[in-house]
């Protein structure tokens, strides 16, 4: 399941995901990013964000990965990413 609020004065949006853990490493989530990251370009979203737990490395790496990249802490237990499309 992916959730994407756009933000139209910023040309940016927001992108979370939960793989349920049975379905977890068979590639859903890659899927539905790169589908998410693709729509949002068609509607004109330039940078898409993703905040993440520190602690949930397998997500972390999933995100670099997909090109996203650290752009600051939002706070202790969290690090916000960006793509730009």
């Amino acid at each position: 399941r992916s959730l994407t609020m756009i933000t139209p004065a910023t040309a940016s949006a927001d992108i979370g995901i939960y793989i349920t853990p049975q379905a977890r490493r068979q590639g859903y989530a890659t899927q539905a990013i790169a589908l998410a990251a693709a729509k949002a370009q068609q509607y004109g979203v330039r940078y898409l964000y993703a905040d993440i737990q520190v602690s949930n490395t397998a997500s972390l790496a999933l995100f670099r990965k997909l090109g996203f990249s650290p752009t600051r802490p939002s706070g202790n237990e969290i690090i916000r990413t960006v793509l730009a499309l």
